[in-house]
């Protein structure tokens, strides 16, 4: 199978493709954080039918790779000692590349996110958008979209956040 008839099959990229026919700005970024993510987008379209023209911040879906500790999860009876001790051998552990150590350790498989953090890998992630009253309406207006290519979403409790799945 060629990699094109493998991204094919992502689920991911087949919402890619549509919204970016629509004029959507749909990415899956390497920033750490939330601002950044919003920092990092360039002006224009880089591809699709809209390139070259400027990008409608209210037709963005963005995301960005979780900081690894926001997803650490203790075992509710650790003490807090116990936890700090975990904490430190998985940024050790980080630090040294290490991801079946840090699986291995915490159990968790969120470590995957930063192994390889493509949308094939992923299989899901948290989105954002504008949140105004022209940001949530575009929104709601391509909810069907991301069924229609074979994804799922739920909206998620913050204001300007989509969870987007797909296979």
């Amino acid at each position: 199978m060629s990699d094109i008839e493998s991204l094919e099959e992502c689920g991911f990229y087949r919402l890619q493709t549509r919204l970016r026919a629509e004029g959507w700005y749909f990415e899956c970024t390497d920033a750490t954080s939330g601002g950044h993510a919003w920092e990092d987008m360039p002006m224009n379209h880089q591809e699709g039918p809209f390139k070259g023209m400027a990008i409608d911040l209210s037709k963005c879906l963005i995301s960005f790779l979780q900081d690894p500790f926001d997803e650490l999860e203790y075992p509710e009876d650790m003490s807090e000692e116990e936890c700090e001790e975990m904490y430190e051998e998985v940024a050790e552990r980080l630090s040294q590349g290490d991801m079946d150590g840090v699986a291995e350790l915490t159990g968790q498989d969120w470590v995957k996110r930063l192994e390889d953090p493509s949308p094939e890998n992923l299989g899901e992630n948290e989105f954002m958008f504008s949140s105004d009253g022209e940001g949530l309406s575009n929104l709601k207006e391509i909810l069907h979209l991301i069924e229609e290519c074979g994804c799922s979403y739920e909206l998620c409790d913050t204001d300007s956040v989509i969870d987007i799945r797909w296979d």
